[in-house]
């Protein structure tokens, strides 16, 4: 637990220097594990969450706007279980920081959804996929349907805006752009196009054999002039996808809510393409804020037969896309009745009848990496539940929801709360070892953190290699290598960026031996500590010296 303190003086003019005003500390209390159940809905997760807490796991249920937003926050929980939540409920810190705490702080974090998780919830190629025990790069799958999909970008002067240091709009739009065409398999087709007023290919419709040179040719698009001019887009989108012959045909359109002219036309041609005599092509777009012709925009993409966003942030754009591609494609979701076979033992399947399981009603698609544990499989071979080991973390993925929809059979089952429950005690973070002692300090401007170890018998650890993991605020993050300095006593230093909340978590041989907190203030310098007259004293009566109580004396 973090606690943050704050002095106020009740005259302000009395206090000269405010910057040592604030304070704080951290606290570990042993008890039961916590659980946070963070929810798209949590009407829909309350099943869950009595199936954990009957499993006697302290838990918490929220909406997706109270998810932790620092590693600190985190670091209350033992296991985090996010329960059909989208990406774009989650900034890139949070993504950032959710990630740490598994690989780094220990923690666990099961991922169960449908519609709002894995692949379709935008979460491919992003930091939380990389602590998961699958991916969501649906590419090779040999029931995947063949795609036709032309990217358009507005390129037009509003793109140029920075949003970051060193990234404009047009650089996040284009990255996006880039990570859809490496979700595309070599049996679809692409074409990318940035217009203003006039369209540029910058690739032109192409067999997806060299994905990373198609990105590399999108990222280098550049800012163009005037404002996006939508019925040309969508005269040269069609005509360009009217000529394949793909199983599905699909325009992704991003435009500015703002500064999208030139529509006159632009309803006949969508739903010209909608009924197209050869096969659809459907259409999603994007609108750059909530702008004057936002509303337009919308209609044209329900008109199409696709999906519509809305973008504030345009860090989310990356997660639309890789969204929309893959819900383009038409491959990430299985809707119809399926049983569920006992794959390899492990913990959360432990007493479980597997066999006496209602059949699902659909599940999401997705690869167990290699090292992976599928634990449940849906259907012939698919994975529906998968755990492993990442860093000093452990992670899940169990790929239907929580018995909202696809999965609503099995809350009559007597099974899914016991497992439930042992799938959350199994990747909770473990126990730390209660024979080592973890202290994180500051003195000045360094940082120190030291391992006292013992064994249960209370004897010295030595000859470990020991680790650490420092992560601090606004996501920074250091390893350290401790030294022996003492019998079982061990040590290393760092220089903290910048003032805040800072979070140890050491391991031995992999193994996660304990954490500890502290905050460093923002002026360490300017506290008050006093005089420490015990400590004169003592140096006077053993050198035979007095002690001088004024400077009269």
């Amino acid at each position: 637990h973090h606690y943050e303190v704050s002095l106020v003086p009740l005259r302000a003019g009395d206090d000269v220097a405010t910057l040592n005003n604030q304070g704080g500390a951290f606290t570990r209390v042993v008890g039961p594990a916590r659980a946070l159940i963070v929810a798209g809905d949590t009407s829909h997760a309350e099943a869950l969450a009595a199936a954990t807490r009957a499993g006697g796991l302290d838990t918490t249920l929220v909406g997706a706007t109270n998810l932790p937003t620092t590693l600190g926050e985190f670091g209350a929980y033992d296991v985090v279980l996010l329960s059909d939540v989208n990406a774009r409920a989650l900034s890139e810190a949070q993504m950032q920081a959710l990630a740490a705490y598994v690989r780094d702080f220990g923690g666990g974090l099961v991922m169960l959804g449908a519609h709002d998780a894995f692949g379709l919830g935008g979460y491919a190629y992003t930091d939380v996929e990389e602590v998961l025990p699958a991916t969501f790069d649906l590419r090779r799958r040999r029931d995947r349907m063949s795609l036709a999909m032309v990217i358009a970008i507005d390129q037009s002067g509003s793109m140029g805006v920075e949003v970051s240091p060193g990234r404009n709009k047009l650089d996040l739009a284009n990255e996006a752009a880039a990570r859809s065409a490496l979700l595309l398999s070599v049996n679809d087709r692409v074409g990318v196009m940035h217009v203003d007023t006039a369209v540029h290919w910058t690739q032109a419709m192409t067999s997806v054999q060299q994905p990373e040179d198609i990105a590399a040719a999108v990222r280098r698009a550049q800012v163009g002039g005037g404002g996006i001019f939508v019925d040309i887009t969508l005269e040269a989108s069609y005509a360009a996808l009217s000529a394949e012959s793909t199983q599905l045909r699909h325009l992704l359109l991003f435009s500015d809510g703002d500064d999208s002219e030139e529509m006159t036309r632009a309803h006949a041609l969508v739903q010209n393409a909608a009924t197209a005599a050869g096969g659809e092509i459907t259409t999603s777009i994007v609108s750059m804020g909530n702008g004057v012709d936002t509303p337009q925009l919308e209609r044209l993409s329900t008109l199409g037969g696709g999906r519509f966003y809305i973008v504030e942030d345009m860090t989310e754009l990356p997660r639309i896309f890789t969204q929309e591609t893959i819900e383009a494609s038409r491959s990430a979701l299985r809707r119809e009745p399926t049983p569920v076979s006992l794959g390899e033992r492990g913990a959360p399947t432990e007493g479980i009848d597997v066999a006496s399981a209602p059949q699902l009603l659909g599940y999401s698609l997705v690869n167990a990496r290699p090292e992976a544990s599928v634990l449940l499989v849906a259907g012939e071979s698919d994975p529906l539940l998968a755990t492993w080991q990442r860093g000093l973390g452990r992670s899940a993925v169990f790929t239907t929801d929580s018995g909202a929809r696809y999965a609503a059979p099995w809350l009559g089952w007597s099974g899914y709360a016991p497992l439930m429950a042992q799938l959350a005690r199994d990747v909770a973070r473990p126990r730390q070892d209660q024979h080592a002692r973890v202290q994180l300090t500051f003195e000045g401007a360094e940082g120190r953190v030291v391992v006292e170890a013992l064994d249960a018998e209370g004897r010295y650890r030595n000859h470990m290699t020991m680790r650490a993991h420092v992560a601090g605020p606004h996501g920074q993050s250091e390893a350290l290598t401790l030294v022996q300095t003492g019998p079982g006593r061990y040590e290393a230093t760092f220089t903290p960026g910048a003032p805040g909340a800072y979070l140890a978590t050491t391991s031995a041989d992999d193994a996660l031996v304990g954490t500890s907190g502290a905050v460093l203030t923002a002026a360490d310098e300017l506290r008050g500590v006093g005089t420490q007259r015990a400590l004169l004293a003592q140096i006077a009566a053993l050198t035979g010296g007095r002690v001088r109580a004024n400077l009269a004396e």
